[in-house]
């Protein structure tokens, strides 16, 4: 049981008195009715609020114990009364799970022992109980006379927007089990949990229950999918549609006339069947969200690079296997959103990604890259935009494998509802940064932006920062085509070089690389830009000569950095915390930060309690010698990209 608002009441228990009569003259309250209705069935399990209508006026306090009203996980309820303080309004926290299909939700007011309730003259309410049930799933059971072996769910909200359009979400249990049963519950949970999603879009909502044994890879539709002989496994593809095309009956004998195309969601496996089920059927699709696709969305090409791709990478050998032919107009069509975050390590190889030739060619022509698997969607993008889909692929800092926030894939499906509309301009999500520009004494710093993509341009926004950050000095509007680079001279391009420290370039991509190079006669050295870092290494001082250290707090508080020098051996020699105000640069001689003794000092180290841009800069005493490293992640796999 789940008391709520009750707070008070515990606190002062102390001081409740229950009258067994009213006073001379006085009455007791009553309730008048309640919604949902005492004894109410069919109750949508997105139910927000009930309420409860008083015959007199309250007092105001507000309580009520009740079971199976908030459901796991949820956030508590708030209350309310109307102006005439007779209705009281029982309402669930933000974005509440749906309550369980078929369960009996109980309401009591004034249980025993308690007198929360009270009318304004202080006469308690009789302990009242109310219940009402919520609705079942509606559990559509298997029809091999219509073409599915499988059951699935079919939900529908109270409110359809128009034109209606059915969504769909393959299941995707996440383990392969022979238990059917395994399977089923995992549907219901996955159908329980987004169907708020599914109102909130206004859409008839369609679950399919396939099962999912150790082979083939039925929740990801790969290869072995196509062409199994299990007896009720074969062609699920075509299953699907043949629910579909019954899910449109049922709904239509309701007075819902639905698309015959459909919007597509999925992630990880059921990601990589939404990917591929576009590849064989893109007549059938509206629009498809398509997050973290496993290893990699399958792509629209018989060939790339030169080499055959076939199914369930590519499309090389699409026909044979399911007696169609990809049909290139009707995929140019469909509104495609593919996203992954860029802390996905979901990558290859992965026990259920394939043979191993898929993962052997996957790496060949889409490439191995880091832990994280999204290096390789620039990659993928091109061989999309190769055959003019429309498509649009994003990158999600700081993202694993997760969903995307739902307002990001509501959108894609509200714009794409009535017809298929061009992809929005990307959001400027990354920022990389240079971290040093000499403008002064004789210096002259030239900067390089290189776009890494083969085939999406980026388009972002250069920004100048002083020493002391606070609002930009300048800001630049840039865009690079696909592999494109710019190239700028601080002294040419700003129009107040000398009081640049340091630019960010806040971006649409994340596939974006650059560097400075700052010069005077005698002198050059170059830094790569950077998305800095909480820790990392310094790996070299001076010996002959001097080494200056550099920190750049982007961030909108002050970052406190621990400065440690250390020999070869290891041994820790000193260390100085020092303070990074918010938006500011501090550079310092190594010689003058530390107050002890580092002449045997050979690198540095430093830990941080907020993101920080680094870099030392070190020369030779005969000034014939400078150079410029940023700050190094600590271990190899954060060699190309800082956390």
């Amino acid at each position: 049981m789940l008391r709520i608002s009750y707070s008070r009441i515990f606190s002062l228990v102390a001081f409740v008195i229950i009258p067994t009569l009213p006073a001379q003259g006085q009455t007791k309250p009553t309730v008048v009715s309640t919604n949902p209705a005492n004894g109410a069935t069919g109750v949508p399990a997105s139910i927000r609020s009930f309420s409860v209508t008083f015959s007199k006026p309250m007092a105001g306090s507000c309580g009520a114990s009740t079971s199976g009203w908030l459901g796991a996980g949820a956030p508590g309820s708030s209350c309310q009364w109307s102006a005439d303080q007779k209705t009281m309004t029982v309402t669930r926290g933000p974005d509440p799970l749906l309550l369980t299909s078929g369960s009996t939700v109980t309401v009591t007011l004034n249980p025993p022992g308690y007198a929360n309730l009270m009318d304004t003259e202080g006469n308690p309410l009789d302990t009242y109980t109310f219940s009402f049930t919520i609705e079942g799933l509606d559990k559509v059971p298997a029809n091999p006379q219509k073409g599915f072996s499988w059951p699935y769910y079919l939900v529908t909200p109270q409110t359809i927007k128009q034109p209606a359009v059915l969504l769909v979400e393959p299941n995707n249990s996440g383990y392969p089990n022979d238990d059917f049963n395994f399977h089923d519950a995992a549907a219901k949970r996955q159908v329980t949990y987004k169907t708020t999603y599914a109102q909130d879009l206004g859409c008839p909502y369609l679950v399919p229950v396939f099962p999912r044994p150790n082979t083939p890879y039925t929740h990801a539709l790969d290869r072995g999918t196509l062409l199994t002989k299990l007896p009720g496994l074969e062609r699920i593809d075509l299953q699907l549609l043949k629910m579909i095309d019954d899910a449109r009956e049922r709904l239509a004998a309701k007075g819902i006339s639905v698309d015959s195309k459909v919007f597509l969601w999925g992630f990880s496996a059921s990601g990589q069947f939404v990917s591929r089920f576009v590849m064989i059927h893109p007549d059938r699709v509206k629009a498809a969200s398509i997050g973290s696709p496993g290893y990699g969305p399958i792509v629209p090409v018989a060939q790339w690079k030169g080499k055959a791709v076939p199914y369930h990478t590519g499309i090389a050998d699409l026909q044979s296997l399911t007696g169609k032919a990809f049909d290139l107009e009707a995929f140019r069509k469909v509104p495609l959103q593919i996203y992954i975050g860029d802390m996905d390590t979901n990558i290859v190889p992965w026990y259920d990604a394939g043979i191993d030739a898929d993962v052997a060619l996957i790496e060949d022509l889409f490439g191995g890259g880091g832990p994280e698997m999204f290096w390789r969607f620039a990659k993928y993008e091109a061989a999309y935009l190769s055959v003019g889909s429309s498509c649009q692929f994003v990158v999600f800092p700081g993202l694993m494998h997760n969903w995307a926030d739902w307002p990001y894939t509501k959108e894609f499906f509200e714009r794409n509802r009535v017809a298929a509309q061009p992809p929005l301009a990307k959001p400027n999500q990354f920022t990389l940064y240079f971290p040093h520009v000499a403008g002064g004494g004789g210096w002259e710093t030239e900067i390089a932006l290189l776009n890494s993509s083969e085939a999406a341009p980026v388009s972002g926004t250069l920004q100048a920062f002083s020493a002391d950050g606070g609002q930009p000095l300048e800001s630049f509007a840039v865009t690079l085509p696909p592999g494109g680079r710019k190239e700028i001279v601080a002294t040419t391009f700003f129009t107040q070089p000398q009081s640049v420290a340091y630019l960010a370039f806040k971006c649409d991509s994340a596939f974006m690389s650059g560097y400075t190079r700052f010069s005077q006669p005698g002198y050059r050295a170059t830094l790569p830009a950077t998305t800095g870092g909480r820790d990392g290494w310094f790996p070299k001082m001076e010996q002959d000569g001097w080494t200056g250290v550099a920190f750049v707090n982007t961030e909108t508080e002050a970052a406190s950095v621990t400065l440690r020098a250390v020999d070869d051996n290891g041994t820790e020699l000193a260390s100085e915390t020092l303070s990074v105000p918010a938006g500011k640069k501090i550079v310092g001689m190594v010689y003058q930060i530390f107050k002890t003794d580092i002449s045997k000092a050979k690198y540095f180290k430093f830990r941080a309690d907020r993101k920080l841009l680094g870099f030392t800069v070190s020369a030779s005493a005969d000034g014939q010698m400078l150079d410029g490293i940023p700050a190094l992640p600590e271990y190899f796999r954060y060699m190309w990209r800082q956390k």
